[in-house]
């Protein structure tokens, strides 16, 4: 195929009757779930797949942030009439101002490189009217959840904005085709039955809320000990203070003012709601200290709850919920919304490269649940894969867009090179669904037909397996760590990015041959041990000691003892 066939662009959804010689996309979302790199079709390049550009988007993201973060903060001040400082702006802007600001940046890019690959090329380009000023805007969000859901997992959405930003250097060469409006209703979520609720606002209320891996006993009796916790020090870091000022200016010239005035017209629902005048009351919080649940990065109720309480100087905790904390070298959410509060507790580690924060390591009972707890019940292997967004929603550094093809296909190469025999004891386990993604389980097992889709929960099958192929660091990393089930571990090193302190220690788990960077490497160590597993899997597993240590922590102490001795003090 040339390129002087091509005669149309699309930004958005790819129309049915679309052929790969006369259409290009913006990118890999127009065609999902199915491969547009599998049916022909011309895109640019993914514009952040190189880790160092990656970085520098999140530098811009953060710096971006930290000069938003207060006047808007001083914008909602003027609108309702308040006089909140910045505790309570910082905690309730910052996971959606975040969500926002990555989104924003990410699009730069992308809209710089579709001018890079297409802007010579005369096109017909079928863009979205702008936005009407009125009272009801083209595109209504209840939430930061449904933001990213209708938003920036949304192709119409991402049609809109690309619009907009390639606006401002519109080749001459391109001609604009505008489609019909498109319009997007705010979708909250499902009514929840009000016992259910109550109860729900009763456990959030807790200065230690229920958290996945405590009881409610534990729960309760870590809350006496908050409520006795007089300490004055407050640790948090504002958000103004957490920019990069050496962040080169953001692409296509975009300014500070201008992301000002998109961020405002954007904000959910909910966070209109959340300046409307409220007393904070009391100058100083009976309550010195809270535990945050990390449900308050998407849930803007329980958020504007907690950032009542910050706004008296109330301290916050967040605690580590997920195995990839500690080790994705590039991060924008992590320091700005979770790292920066008075404490973070993590799962062993820390220090997190040049992203600052205040680290607490403290042996987690979602792992400690865990230890030992491998005990083979059927010869499988378990096979788990993760998420395959086309549409990015966070600079961090995980896979992006079309680099998602190339991690697919390494997961049906893994499979083709297993011994027939081994390949039909093979579970695999898809991600869960997200919008505008790549399709998964369906594509291998169409592949594959021998190989078994894992249902159900996760952590039985982990637990019983033989052996657990991964093809990504994540949460059940950790967990498999945690309850010592032998496992495999494979991907790209090229496309890999982790802080140094968590390569050297991936190194010892190369070295071992438990990580692999290649999926016919870790195939061919699975057929070469899978007759004797326990075997191979006892003289290794040493190796996993150092990377478990950090990420991974459990010990044989009474872990809520640990939580309550510490948490009366911090």
């Amino acid at each position: 195929m040339t390129t002087s066939s091509i005669t149309t662009l699309i930004l958005g959804t790819l129309p049915e009757n679309a052929d790969p010689a006369t259409h290009a996309l913006a990118g890999p979302w127009c065609a999902a779930p199915a491969s547009a790199e599998e049916a022909g079709y011309l895109m640019p390049p993914e514009p952040l797949a190189d880790p160092e550009r990656l970085e520098t988007a999140a530098r811009q993201a953060r710096q971006l942030v930290s000069r938003l973060a207060p006047r808007l903060g001083d914008a909602f001040n003027a609108i309702y009439e308040t006089a909140y400082d910045e505790r309570y702006w910082d905690f309730v802007l910052a996971p959606w101002l975040v969500r926002v600001v990555e989104t924003l940046v990410d699009r730069l890019h992308r809209a710089e490189g579709i001018l890079q690959t297409f802007g010579k090329l005369p096109l017909s380009v079928p863009v979205l009217p702008p936005p009407e000023e009125t009272a009801i805007p083209d595109f209504a969000f209840a939430d930061t959840q449904d933001f990213i859901m209708g938003g920036i997992l949304n192709p119409a959405w991402n049609h809109q904005l690309l619009s907009r930003l390639l606006e401002r250097r519109w080749p001459e060469s391109w001609t604009a085709v505008e489609l019909p409006r498109v319009r997007r209703a705010a979708s909250p979520r499902p009514s929840e039955n009000p016992v259910k609720r109550l109860a729900r606002n009763i456990l959030f209320s807790l200065p230690f809320p229920r958290i996945k891996g405590f009881s409610l006993r534990q729960s309760l009796e870590l809350s006496l000990v908050l409520l006795l916790n007089r300490d004055r020090r407050d640790d948090t870091l504002p958000l103004r203070l957490l920019g990069d000022p050496s962040a080169p200016p953001l692409p296509l010239g975009f300014t500070e003012d201008e992301a000002l005035t998109f961020i405002l017209s954007i904000r959910p629902q909910s966070l209109q709601e959340a300046a409307i005048p409220l007393s904070l009351g009391h100058k100083q919080a009976r309550i010195r200290s809270r535990v945050v649940s990390v449900a308050a990065c998407e849930d803007d109720a329980y958020r504007i709850k907690m950032a009542l309480h910050r706004g008296r100087g109330c301290r916050m905790i967040f605690i580590q919920h997920g195995g990839e904390y500690g080790y994705v070298k590039t991060s924008v959410a992590y320091p700005l919304v979770e790292y920066r509060q008075h404490r973070f507790i993590t799962w062993g580690w820390k220090h997190h490269g040049l992203l600052p924060g205040n680290f607490l390591p403290l042996p987690h009972p979602q792992l400690a649940a865990l230890r030992d707890a491998h005990r083979e019940k059927s010869p499988s292997l378990l096979l788990v894969g993760t998420e395959m967004a086309l549409l990015p929603y966070t600079l961090k550094s995980m896979l992006r867009g079309r680099q998602h093809f190339a991690y697919r296909e390494g997961r049906a190469r893994f499979v083709a090179a297993l011994p027939e025999p081994l390949r039909a004891q093979t579970l695999y386990r898809p991600y869960f669904d997200v919008p505008s993604s790549l399709e998964d389980a369906p594509w291998l097992l169409r592949r594959f037909p021998e190989v078994q889709r894992c249902t159900g929960p996760l952590e039985p099958h982990m637990l019983g397996c033989r052996l657990l192929v991964l093809d990504h660091a994540g949460t059940t990393l950790a967990q498999a760590l945690a309850a010592d089930v032998p496992l495999l571990l494979y991907w790209d090193p090229a496309s890999a990015s982790f802080t140094p302190e968590a390569e050297a220690l991936l190194d010892k788990l190369r070295e071992a041959g438990i990580l692999h960077d290649s999926p016919e490497s870790a195939a061919a160590k699975a057929a070469e041990i899978w007759d004797d597993v326990p075997g191979w899997w006892a003289r290794v597993r040493a190796a996993c000691k150092p990377w478990a240590s950090q990420h991974a922590l459990t010990n044989k102490d009474d872990v809520s003892h640990v939580w309550k001795l510490i948490l009366k003090d911090v």
